[in-house]
């Protein structure tokens, strides 16, 4: 992920989560370049089943939390994310409402999300998410 201003490293927020997992969304990217803030991923908002008004079926943490290093503790992390999808993009295109409000893109059914360390360079899961 790159902020728009150009910045590659960030502070990530998640919410915690439960016993197998840790991390819960809504996940938000801090930019430490622009310190500019946004929400990348809500599993209440994003996704097939909500593009199509299907509703969200994950749970939301509430306490947001910092996201650490689970070896060194750092903070400064640059997240990646794997988008899945198991649809082909003309049959989205049929189901979309042609508002131009989502496009294919936005239909996908599941997320990983991952954080690379800034200081040890160890690449982490931090979690998915299945939206369809």
């Amino acid at each position: 992920m790159v902020c728009e201003c150009g910045g590659g490293l960030g502070v990530l927020e998640a919410r915690q989560g439960w016993d197998d997992f840790p991390w819960a969304d809504p996940l938000s990217y801090v930019c430490l370049d622009c310190e500019a803030e946004r929400t990348f991923f809500n599993s209440h908002r994003d996704g097939y089943d909500n593009v199509m008004g299907n509703g969200a079926t994950s749970m939301q943490g509430e306490k947001a939390t910092t996201v650490a290093c689970p070896t060194c503790n750092e903070f400064k992390l640059a997240v990646t994310s794997d988008l899945l999808y198991n649809i082909d993009a003309d049959e989205i295109d049929e189901e979309l409402d042609g508002s131009g409000a989502f496009g294919p893109s936005d239909c996908f059914d599941a997320i990983n999300v991952y954080a690379n360390c800034s200081k040890c360079k160890e690449r982490f899961y931090v979690g998915g998410w299945e939206l369809a």
